[in-house]
């Protein structure tokens, strides 16, 4: 696995003020269930705008205290969660895992050389066409902090473009999930792969037109499937927070539990009028080769 971000050194970072502009929200609805038996489930769709970035040592901590006392990566975490109309609950278990962070990139790269290898067959309509471009994604930790901070606020909604910025990334994208239900117990693989797979699964709703030129669909939404295979997106960073929640019932409270994913992208992607991702033959157009791991996909960029 490719982990990035992992250095010591404090790197503060004097930025441009730019303003932002072309954002795409593509929300008929910004709360979708999934119908899983144990559990109910939603994702969030949220606004994006695509840039290149601004690149440094990634092996660099960033000091994001120069973004603002709202960056997400600042604010003080809370200490309970309310979700679902149900009674708050403190959280009981913060962050992710070495094994978290193998089954994001894992989930992630499945999914990115499916697209590109032409498998995928879903969509309205499909099938979804091939990708030339499409680059294998690495873990960032600077991602992963801005993504825990916001994680850590429960997250009701993404945070403001502006607040989830790092020293390596202007803009960031984030796709956002909660859950609700089940069993007691700490971040899983298998349950990292299931938020994966179910935002992904808005590809039922994308026309393969799309893929040329992001623009609004006939039906349902797309944003957290563009944002998952955006061709020019190349790192990815998640946190995540597990909490109680409780609901009355007969004069008695009765306890579940809730989770809040969060997953910050770098570059963002879902730029309004963008390309998603080239047609052609996959991993046809690849700046660095061919991917060693994933046949369909460019290989990471900071290899």
């Amino acid at each position: 696995m490719a982990v990035k971000g992992e250095g010591r050194t404090l790197v503060v970072v004097l930025l441009m003020l730019l303003g932002f502009a072309n954002i795409y929200t593509d929300a008929i609805s910004d709360r979708m269930s999934f119908g899983f038996n144990e559990e109910a489930d939603y994702i969030e769709l949220g606004d994006f705008i695509e840039t290149d970035g601004i690149n440094m040592d990634s092996s660099s901590t960033c000091d994001f205290t120069q973004f603002g006392s709202n960056h997400s990566a600042v604010l003080p975490p809370l200490d309970e969660c309310e979700k679902f109309k149900l009674i708050a609950g403190e959280i009981y278990h913060r962050g992710t895992s070495e094994d978290d962070k193998q089954s994001i990139l894992e989930a992630h790269n499945k999914l990115r050389n499916k697209v590109a290898g032409g498998s995928e067959k879903k969509g309205n309509p499909g099938p979804q066409p091939s990708g030339a471009n499409l680059i294998e994604l690495v873990w960032n930790d600077q991602l992963a902090v801005s993504a825990q901070g916001w994680a850590n606020q429960c997250a009701v909604k993404h945070d403001k473009a502006g607040n989830r910025q790092t020293c390596e990334y202007r803009t960031v994208g984030q796709n956002v999930a909660h859950k609700r239900g089940g069993k007691k117990n700490i971040p899983s693989t298998r349950r990292w792969d299931k938020i994966v797979n179910n935002l992904y699964n808005e590809v039922k709703n994308m026309p393969d037109y799309v893929v040329d030129k992001l623009q609004k669909v006939p039906k349902g939404s797309v944003g957290h499937y563009t944002q998952l295979i955006w061709a020019k997106t190349r790192e990815v960073g998640c946190g995540a927070v597990f909490y109680y929640l409780y609901k009355e019932k007969k004069g008695k409270l009765r306890k579940t539990y809730g989770r809040t994913f969060v997953c910050n992208y770098g570059p963002s992607g879902n730029f309004k009028g963008g390309q998603v991702y080239e047609r052609g033959s996959p991993a046809s157009n690849c700046e660095n080769g061919v991917s060693t791991t994933y046949e369909n996909l460019c290989a990471p960029l900071s290899e």
